[in-house]
């Protein structure tokens, strides 16, 4: 890219994200000439498994599998003793785990359990699943100090999800530290360790702190290597952008309006939010006299060009571009992940990579495919199980 596309990329990216709403965040993916959204960012493209992995990794399914079911089962026995669920509560859980099916969710089974067991939180639940997170983190505030550990546990990640739907992200990373300081717990007793890691990584990501975010999304891999790809998968996304983050770059800017702009859409103008203001301002200026400055050398050295006398020639446009293969530098066109519903997708050549491209700037649509597989509380069987025990539980009373 030459100097002169460069600078007309520092512009054109910011101008053209200020232009929809005055936030980052709302900028479509397609408004940006690609030459000059290559300026910004890039997406390493991940390896393709073979045939040992994939066969490595059906094992570890299974595994996974079988040790998710004790902990279901543990939860279901727990419920059996517990005073705090209703006699027809603790049959309708009872009766669904006995005639599971071997190919369902152990989680799926477990969120139902929940659901017939606390009506807000099957309400919440649903709420979520309709898009309606506002009212969703109404109905589970309650919840959130309940005295039964799944019940709390469950409505904390499940309002978390609706927080981080809802635009807001710091209050989802509150309540997400709280029951990630339990984490041994929730690993034991609970399948949310994935998921409430996950989302309290996207949650620091989003907050602009990348070490912090980092650290957390590598305790993921650490400790959840077998999670189900709509966790897993994003977190690899979101490490390698971080590692190929370059600080105080272009990236930078982008990340810091969009923070401002989330937090002005809710009518928060803190001291917080108008110092990351400044410091997007302040780091564009000086990307401008950076490229300012390349321009006019690259101008100058022109004009001394023995060959054209300045009049422009291959050798003197060439003159003080990086030199060496410019190809690996190149983004993926597209994405040689396999199938299914953690498939990232189409991906775009671009020249610079920088956190939360694909999954961190939190524009819906973006957000939508991370959430997308989370947003399904009750698969279709479990949620006329859970509809039906309430619609008996009426009759009776």
């Amino acid at each position: 890219m030459s100097r002169t596309l460069e600078y007309r990329a520092l512009v054109s990216i910011v101008a053209a994200r200020l232009g929809v709403g005055g936030s980052a965040a709302a900028a479509p993916t397609g408004s940006i000439d690609p030459a000059v959204e290559a300026a910004a960012s890039t997406r390493p493209a991940l390896a393709e498994a073979g045939p040992a992995t994939t066969q490595r990794a059906s094992v570890a399914t299974a595994e996974r599998r079988q040790a998710d079911l004790t902990i279901v089962g543990q939860f279901i026995e727990h419920l059996q003793k517990s005073d705090a669920v209703g006699a027809a509560a603790r049959a309708a859980i009872l009766q669904m785990w006995q005639e599971r099916r071997p190919e369902e969710d152990p989680q799926a089974i477990m969120t139902a359990a929940v659901a017939i067991m606390s009506e807000p939180y099957r309400l919440a639940a649903e709420a979520v699943d309709g898009g309606r997170s506002a009212e969703a983190v109404k109905l589970l505030e309650p919840l959130l100090t309940a005295p039964d550990f799944h019940l709390s546990a469950h409505a904390a990640v499940l309002a978390a999800r609706a927080l981080v739907e809802d635009d807001r992200v710091e209050e989802a990373r509150k309540v997400l530290e709280g029951i990630a300081s339990k984490r041994d717990e929730v690993a034991a007793r609970t399948l949310l360790g994935p998921e409430t890691l996950f989302l309290l990584g996207y949650c620091q990501l989003a907050g602009l702190e990348y070490e912090t975010a980092e650290e957390t999304l590598k305790d993921f891999e650490r400790r959840f290597p077998e999670a189900p790809d709509q966790y897993r998968l994003p977190v690899r996304q979101m490490l390698q952008e971080l590692a190929a983050r370059q600080p105080e770059g272009l990236g930078d800017v982008s990340d810091l309006m969009g923070y401002a702009g989330r937090h002005l859409k809710h009518a928060r103008t803190d001291r917080p939010v108008q110092t990351r203001q400044e410091r997007a301002v302040e780091l564009l200026a000086k990307l401008i006299e950076d490229a300012e400055q390349r321009e006019q050398q690259q101008q100058q050295q022109a004009g001394k060009c023995k060959d054209c006398g300045g009049k422009g020639c291959p050798k003197c446009r060439n003159s003080g571009q990086p030199q060496g293969n410019q190809e690996s530098r190149r983004g993926a066109e597209r994405s040689v992940l396999p199938g299914g519903q953690g498939r990232i997708g189409d991906l775009h050549p671009s020249a610079r990579a920088r956190p939360g491209e694909e999954w961190g700037k939190m524009r819906p649509e973006e957000r939508e495919r991370v959430l997308q597989a989370l947003r399904q509380s009750f698969p279709s069987r479990y949620r006329q199980l859970v509809e039906q025990y309430y619609r008996q539980l009426a009759k009776e009373e």
